[in-house]
């Protein structure tokens, strides 16, 4: 029996605070990532997908997401531990015209995935999550902290990304982990995760 995709199947919980995430804020990020083909998401915690190795629209296993999180101001992202294009040019050539900036963030990022998913977020957070649509990014508390959640398809099933100030992190772990031991699931390193995310 393979205990990680088992796990993986019933609930599983991964740590993905090592995947790359930039924040590009300031007047002129929106032109800045016009000129690299990104179709800027317009409202407010909105996301666009990056296909793997491109820097223009359209999801795919791999590649990134832009998230708006304020007027001039976006959240990049690996999507599946690959370090995309966008990332790269924010790491090798970061911006720095006016007040425009770029800087690597280190947010807590823990993924929560399978058939008993939906159980462990309705056990710790009271939105609706089946009215709000995936990949949508959601601001809200999940077990008394403040997080960034996003729903999104992992594995055929449902999946949350949960994104939160690292020093809440061993609390939030803990508390998601007592649960999804109680639902049957467990722990599941990024490899095992994210080489069949979708």
């Amino acid at each position: 029996m393979n205990f990680a995709k088992t796990t993986r199947e019933t609930v599983a919980l991964c740590d993905a605070s090592g995947l790359p995430m930039w924040l590009l804020k300031g007047r002129g990020a929106d032109a800045w990532l016009v000129e690299r083909n990104v179709d800027v998401p317009a409202e407010i915690y909105a996301s666009t997908h990056l296909a793997g190795g491109e820097t223009g629209g359209g999801a795919s296993a791999n590649g990134a997401w832009v998230t708006r999180t304020g007027a001039d101001e976006f959240l990049i992202e690996s999507k599946n531990g690959e370090r995309h294009q966008l990332l790269e040019d924010l790491a090798s050539n970061t911006p720095e015209q006016g007040d425009l900036f770029a800087m690597e963030r280190q947010d807590a990022v823990f993924v929560v995935t399978g058939e008993l998913a939906d159980n462990v977020m309705s056990q710790t957070c009271g939105i609706d999550w089946e009215r709000t649509a995936p990949d949508l990014v959601v601001m809200t508390r999940v077990a008394g902290v403040s997080c960034s959640v996003r729903r999104r398809s992992l594995n055929d099933t449902t999946g949350f990304v949960l994104r939160l100030d690292p020093t809440y992190g061993i609390y939030l772990w803990d508390q998601l982990l007592r649960i999804c031991e109680e639902e049957g699931g467990g722990v599941v390193g990024t490899g095992e995760l994210f080489g069949e995310m979708s």
